[in-house]
């Protein structure tokens, strides 16, 4: 199943990009991770738009999302920061 299949591959991507974020925010790499970002994002986007069969693909489609919209908001809060910071 397609959503299975999906939800699957978008745990361990969700883990690395916040991985490479921190590593990024602690200045070990020297760009944030755009690449695996827009592939997290477009993934995401596939996943929110499948039908979700039973409660429980519902409920794994729900708690994932909320989690990665909390990394999200960690990541775009933390970029602005560090943009505000090397202006001054």
């Amino acid at each position: 199943h397609k959503l299975e299949e999906l939800l699957e591959r978008i745990e361990p991507l969700l883990e690395q990009v916040h991985q490479l974020y921190n590593q990024y925010f602690a200045g070990v790499e020297k760009r944030p991770p755009l690449e695996r970002r827009k592939q997290l994002d477009q993934t995401m986007q596939m996943i929110q738009m499948l039908p979700r069969p039973t409660s429980s693909a519902q409920f794994k489609v729900s708690t994932l999302h909320s989690r990665y919209q909390s990394f999200v908001d960690q990541w775009e809060r933390r970029l602005r920061q560090l943009e505000a910071g090397r202006r001054r």
